[in-house]
Parts: C-alpha cells; structure tokens; sequence
C-alpha cells in the first residue's frame, strides 16, 4: 500500500459488499436452525452500527470490550467498531473472572458489548460498571442487562458508507492474555498490521473462488471476510474443543459443501476418530490448516487414515505473530523420521517473515554487540525471534512486556 492509502481493513469487506453481495458471508448453526448473512448485508449492518455506536459518542481510539463467542453478531460488532476507528479489546476466555474484569478495567474502556451473561462482570469491578455504552446481543428491560440492543441499534441507525482513515500504526484490535508477570498483556494489532496478516495467510494459504471454510478461530473468519470467501461457523462450544460433537461437525461439513477447513489438532481428531469408528467415508475437504496445539505422530496417522484425499498443513504461530511457520502432514512426517524425541518440526518460516535463533536467555535481548554475540550456533537449541509487517508491535500500556518480547 502507498503511503495515503487507508490502511483500515474495513475497505475490504465494502468491496466484498460491492462485488458479491449475494454470496454468503457467515452461516451458523445446522437443519431448521440455519443463519447466515451475505457480504451485503454484513455490510449494512456494520455500517449501521457502526453510525450507532459514533450517535451514542464512542469516538476514534476508544475502546470497547467485546464479549461475544464466534457468531454473526461478532463480526458485525468487531467490524463495526473497526470501521469508525474504534479499537475492538478481547480477553482470552479461560482466564478467571476476576482476571477478566481487571484485564477490562486495563483497557480503560468506553464500551461493553456482549451477550446478556456477559454483563454480569461488570459487577466485579468499579470501574466496569461505570462505563457509559453498554449493549448486549439480546433483549433489554429496564436497561438490564444493558443499556442498549444490538438489534435494536442496527436497525434504528443508517449507514453512511463511510470509512474511518486509518493510519498503519492505529490500533485496531487488544488482545489480553494473563502474562508471566500477572500484569495484563495485551497485543495491539494495528490496522497495519491487520492487513499485512491478511496478505501473509493469502500468500500462504491461497483459497479458490469457490472454497467454503470452516473456521475455528476468529482470525481466520476474518481473513476470509476480506477475501471474499464464505465461512461456515462450526455448531460447538468453543470453551470444550475436546468435547465437540464429531457427527454434528461432518454434517455441516456434508450439508454446507464445506470445502476447507481451519481448525486445532484436538478438533481434527474428534472429527477423525468419528469417522475411522464409524467406518464411514472421508469429507470432501480438499484442504486442512490446523494449529495452536501440539501435533504427535499418532495423531499424523489417524487423521491421514481418516481423511487420505485431504491435504494437511500443519501451523505455527502466536498471539504476536501468525503465521510463523507451516510444512504439509508428509513434509511432517519425513523431516521426523528416526528423530520423534527431538521435538517437533515447524517447517519452513513464511515469506514475508524474517526469523533467527539465539540463545536462550533472562531478561531483555540487546543488539549492544551484534547479532554474532546472542545468535545461535547452526544446530543449536535456542529461542526463534521474528519480524516482520504481521508481528505485533508492542502490547497496550505494558512496557515491561515489550521488553521482554
């Protein structure tokens, strides 16, 4: 992008409205209880909250919690506040509640948007409960459990097509996580950064016109969003992927035509596991991208036996940077044979990344002396260090985390 450009993704999403606003953007659930959205009407309706959300004073860089699990609602609120400048805060879910109040205190928030249960953490915290723009995805009464309907705001507000202009190192996304040192460290993913991350996982992981994704991390629902290809929202509960109900998943998967796949190892088991049990034919996925969890060799071949027409690739990558590294399930395989106790192969870092090895120490790392003074000897053990468009940055109001990291 040149330097004018308006780096705020949003831009993608209106033009996905623009040029197949028919196609199906999200759909959610299965049988009768089927939803979905076209990028058409994702984009009125983020446009709509978005004018809602600036009518009730939120302004650019203010922030808003977001406690919404992965759902139509959820992209309509994120976009929505992304597209009028606002910067979208989320805390890791299976921290304590208390965790998660103080983490949104942290924030310093101007909004608390989140399904009806959500709002009851605000209870714990002063502060929380002083925020002036409160919404839930549900009804209201009384302004219980908040103030406003989502519903309700969307469709009493008019869009006016506009874009915030955002500049590459505004902030768009917080991502809370609890941090060695108890401090909250949130990841700040600029606007920047957001579309670079874009570019990485197109690079890397290229969809056809006509693919149809499952995906089980935002991020990638998100990346499809703003490369005009359609997700479908597996039905499960997002806090239990070890409980995932595998014969709910493949009937998704069968009715939807899904034709890829995102998702962690312990959901591609399951998946597996039904199907060799069962004796039951494989899915017509053409493709798999799994991470976020370790891959044992056990569970190489159970999903090879379950799946032997489906291309795997393997993912690594965190909070801060994603995607690191990637190699196919044979890539896997190979590179580990004769090694298994060595550990696990990553593959080859992306493209657009530049990474070193060096030596595993305490504290901050400083260059005073040179890259040859702290770097890794070939075939040495270390830690990976990486930069690149897509590695964030720094993380909000913690300079001891920048440091360390």
């Amino acid at each position: 992008m040149q330097a004018n450009d308006n780096f705020n993704v949003i831009e993608l999403l209106r033009k996905a409205a623009a040029e197949v606003p028919g196609r199906t953007a999200l759909a959610l659930g299965r049988d009768r209880h089927t939803r979905q959205i076209s990028f058409g009407e994702l984009w009125e309706r983020v446009d709509s909250f978005s004018a809602a959300l600036q009518a009730r004073g939120l302004v650019p860089g203010d922030r808003a919690i977001i406690m919404i699990p992965m759902s139509i609602e959820l992209y309509i609120v994120l976009l929505g506040l992304i597209k009028m400048g606002a910067v979208a805060v989320f805390v890791d879910p299976w921290v304590s509640h208390k965790q998660i109040a103080g983490f949104c205190s942290f924030a310093s928030p101007k909004a608390f948007i989140g399904i009806g249960k959500s709002h009851l953490l605000r209870l714990f915290s002063k502060k929380l409960l002083q925020i002036p723009l409160t919404i839930t995805t549900g009804p209201t009464f009384a302004s219980l459990p908040a103030r406003y309907s989502l519903g309700e705001l969307v469709d009493s507000f008019k869009g006016d097509n506009q874009i915030y202009d955002a500049k590459s190192t505004d902030p768009a996304l917080i991502t809370f996580t609890s941090g060695s040192s108890g401090t909250p460290k949130g990841a700040n993913r600029t606007h920047g950064f957001l579309f670079s991350q874009y570019r990485a996982l197109s690079d890397e992981f290229p969809y056809l016109e006509s693919d149809i994704d499952m995906p089980m991390f935002p991020v990638f629902a998100l990346r499809n969003i703003a490369g005009q290809i359609s997700s479908v929202i597996p039905a499960m509960d997002f806090r239990k992927v070890g409980e995932v109900d595998a014969a709910v998943i493949r009937d998704q998967i069968l009715s939807r035509r899904v034709t890829t796949c995102t998702a962690s190892p312990p959901f591609i088991s399951r998946l597996a596991e039904y199907v060799v049990a069962n004796h039951l034919p494989g899915l017509p996925l053409r493709r798999v991208l799994t991470g976020g969890a370790p891959v044992d060799s056990s569970q190489l071949e159970l999903w090879r036996r379950a799946f032997p027409e489906t291309k795997f690739e393997i993912v690594y990558g965190s909070t801060e940077a994603e995607p690191v590294a990637h190699l196919s399930l044979e890539e896997r395989r190979q590179a580990e044979e004769g090694r298994e106790s060595d550990g696990y192969c990553m593959g080859r870092v992306t493209s657009r990344l530049r990474a070193k090895i060096i030596t595993i120490a305490k504290g901050p790392v400083t260059l005073d002396k040179g890259w040859a003074e702290i770097e890794a000897p070939p075939g040495g053990t270390g830690e990976l260090i990486v930069a690149g468009e897509h590695v964030c940055s720094g993380y909000y109001n913690n300079r001891r985390a920048v440091a360390e990291n």
